[in-house]
């Protein structure tokens, strides 16, 4: 699926998209089905399982797929299939589509500026992987760019969200 950027003499970010049809939920094809159904359990934020495998074939017949999409990646939702597509491979789409989630800093306008430069999410599933394949916290914070203090608050967060043990 391509979209057209908004505007194409530039680079564009999320927000340029086009907006999602307020509607579109009452359309969707899942309206009323259980919503742990689209929720991504496994694979750092990658769909698997049938569970996953139920929400994909419900996404293909959805006459508002493009809509859900659009909507899952304004709001950054980043655990559940949305428009057909998991977490990771919303970000992969958005990378081909040459689409930014934040406007490039320029001077004055960047949007968060700290003592170490513009603001960077932290890639949570790089974290979580790393995490896991027993990286110390000081290679984490090295890998990520950020301070040991941020990975240290990030890995609690993912605790007691349950995504790590």
């Amino acid at each position: 699926m391509t979209i057209a950027p908004a505007r194409p003499t530039r680079p564009h970010t999320v927000h340029d998209l086009p907006l999602p049809d307020p509607e579109w939920p009452t359309h969707a094809a899942c309206h009323g089905a259980d919503f742990e159904v689209f929720v991504v359990h496994s694979d750092l934020g990658r769909a698997s399982g049938n569970r996953n495998l139920r929400a994909r074939r419900m996404c293909a017949g959805c006459p508002v797929a493009t809509d859900c999409l659009l909507a899952a990646v304004r709001e950054d939702d980043r655990r559940s299939i949305r428009g057909g597509m998991a977490p990771v491979e919303r970000d992969e789409w958005l990378a081909e589509q040459g689409v930014r989630r934040r406007p490039q800093s320029n001077g004055g306008n960047a949007l968060f500026v700290g003592s170490r430069g513009p603001y960077r999410p932290i890639d949570m599933d790089r974290l979580i992987a790393m995490h896991l394949g027993g990286a110390s916290q000081q290679a984490m914070s090295e890998a990520l760019g950020c301070v040991k203090e941020t990975v240290a608050r990030r890995l609690k967060a993912a605790r007691a969200e349950g995504l790590i043990p």
